[in-house]
């Protein structure tokens, strides 16, 4: 049997609140420039050896865990974030999504190509000091020659989450041919292995959105996917448009077997940084539905219920609730939180979420529709943080352009249905669209996502992978609840996990482990 968990060599790096003595401790200030600057402890977890890594110190090492996925504390190196040009950037959203991607990218060339020499890295200076030396070479994705390098980004701070770390791995466009010796994914290695989706045929991309609201890049990218390609060879993926109302179609998304699923919505971040989506609930007039609002009076609609959210606490219940359910139906949306969205996706075939900003149009700041657009970029790194059975996630966390976007979702695709790897895919959409602030919350370890079935090849299993998966997890959660009720009762002499019942689930989880060896395990050579 293969013990190896993944193809990737790995590096888990946790990025925590800088240890100070109490009293060394003092609030952060600007200084006489106006700068606002905080530094992060960045504990490195790996097996790999990496030069110039300081070693933890014994109090760090005692008040964070030993190992993470089996991989020992190796290190700790200090991460810096410039606040105040962050801050910046976010209050530019005031004048549209147009003049905060000029702030974020103002340091580049036009149309962000070119040779632009030591002009490249400024994008990564802007947000962050330049990394020490450890950093920078787990950066380059070098440490071990046999095997590309695989980093695991997360933080148990949610304020910290939504920052563009991507930039920081990726900013310096030197590197741009390296691409793909490196994998930057957020969150850590899952405890369970995830198995991966059988296919037959091209992949199934479920387009989910209002024709009217689609971002521009993202439209010429699936009409770029959609064209037949030269010499009559089958399109990489096929790409199926759902205009009913979103939930609607991500349900049906779940129950037709789609594998991948692009998702255009709205969202804001609660008061506990847990992302939440805003779904459109109607649809245009001429299919028989109400109008949905005009960009200008969704602006304010939303503006009055980011209001009302702030003020919840000093409002009586019924209050609340009647004034969020009259700007909810007045915004034709619905919400779909964390929750909903892993018991909605959780046992289908939908292996891949991608996400993306309605079209916004902001070029009258009068009737810009990108007011909240930091919010909603917060929304989906909140989102793909939730520690629930999710999809893999990929978003966008900061502001692009549409050339951008259109480069890298159609690259993005292209390669997925190629290597039926979402984190080849991902390297291959940096690359072409220059380092996007596009984030991967990747939820499997392995290093590919799918199995291509050659036509007239090995059938695939009679039940799919994924819902034998969600089978396997919910027992196991039953299980472990079961063994915590019997700890807390030593001194019966009943124990639910010696009963009949529950040793015949024990024999049916071998069971359903068994069978998912084929789809859990590396196979020879990777």
């Amino acid at each position: 049997m293969n013990k190896r968990k993944s193809r990737y060599a790995e590096v888990v790096v946790r990025v925590v609140n800088k240890r100070v003595a109490a009293s060394e401790w003092k609030p952060a200030t600007e200084n006489e420039k106006g700068e606002l600057k905080r530094s992060y402890d960045a504990l490195i977890y790996t097996d790999l050896t990496i030069p110039d890594l300081t070693p933890p110190p014994p109090d760090l090492a005692a008040n964070n865990p030993a190992q993470i996925a089996e991989l020992p504390l190796a290190g700790v190196e200090t991460v810096v974030v410039h606040w105040s040009f962050y801050r910046q950037y976010l209050t530019s959203f005031i004048a549209g999504e147009r003049a905060a991607v000029n702030k974020l990218w103002g340091a580049l060339p036009p149309l962000l190509g070119g040779r632009a020499g030591s002009k490249r890295s400024r994008v990564r200076n802007l947000l962050f000091e330049t990394p020490p030396k450890a950093l920078q070479e787990i950066f380059r994705g070098k440490l071990d020659p046999r095997r590309p390098l695989r980093i695991w980004w997360g933080t148990p701070h949610s304020e910290l989450v939504h920052l563009p770390w991507e930039l920081l791995a990726y900013g310096d466009r030197g590197r741009a041919n390296q691409r793909k010796s490196l994998s930057f994914v957020r969150g850590a290695p899952p405890e369970q292995a995830v198995p991966k989706v059988p296919v037959s045929g091209p992949l199934r991309l479920a387009l989910i959105g209002d024709p009217q609201q689609m971002p521009e890049g993202l439209s010429r990218a699936v009409a770029a996917l959609e064209n037949a390609p030269a010499g009559g060879e089958p399109r990489p993926v096929a790409v199926t448009r759902m205009t009913e109302p979103s939930l609607e179609a991500l349900q049906r998304a779940a129950r037709e077997g789609f594998e991948l699923v692009h998702l255009v919505a709205d969202g804001t971040i609660s008061l506990t940084y847990e992302g939440i989506l805003y779904l459109r609930k109607s649809q245009p007039k001429e299919e028989g539905r109400e109008e949905p609002p005009s960009p200008q009076k969704r602006r304010w609609l939303r503006i009055a219920l980011d209001a009302v959210r702030r003020v919840r606490s000093i409002l009586p219940n019924s209050w609340y609730d009647s004034l969020s359910d009259k700007l909810y139906t007045n915004l034709a949306i619905e919400t779909c939180t964390p929750g909903q969205l892993s018991a909605l996706t959780r046992g289908s075939r939908i292996t891949v979420l991608s996400l993306s900003v309605p079209k916004t149009d902001d070029s009258d700041p009068g009737r810009m529709d990108g007011y909240l657009l930091p919010s909603v970029y917060k929304s989906f790194a909140g989102l793909g943080n939730s520690n629930l059975p999710l999809p893999n996630l990929v978003a966008p966390i900061g502001a692009t352009t549409d050339e951008q976007l259109t480069q890298f979702w159609q690259n993005f695709y292209t390669r997925l249905a190629e290597k039926g790897s979402v984190e080849e895919a991902m390297a291959e959409g940096q690359k072409g669209a220059l380092a996007v602030p596009m984030a991967l919350f990747l939820r499997q370890r392995l290093g590919r996502e799918f199995v291509m079935l050659e036509a007239g090849g090995a059938e695939p299993a009679d039940k799919d992978p994924l819902q034998l998966n969600a089978e396997l997890q919910a027992t196991r959660n039953l299980m472990e609840r079961l063994r915590k009720i019997d700890s807390k009762y030593k001194d019966l002499q009943d124990n639910i996990t010696d009963t009949d019942i529950v040793k015949e689930e024990s024999v049916r989880q071998a069971q359903l482990e068994s069978e998912l060896t084929t789809w859990t395990e590396l196979e020879e050579g990777e």
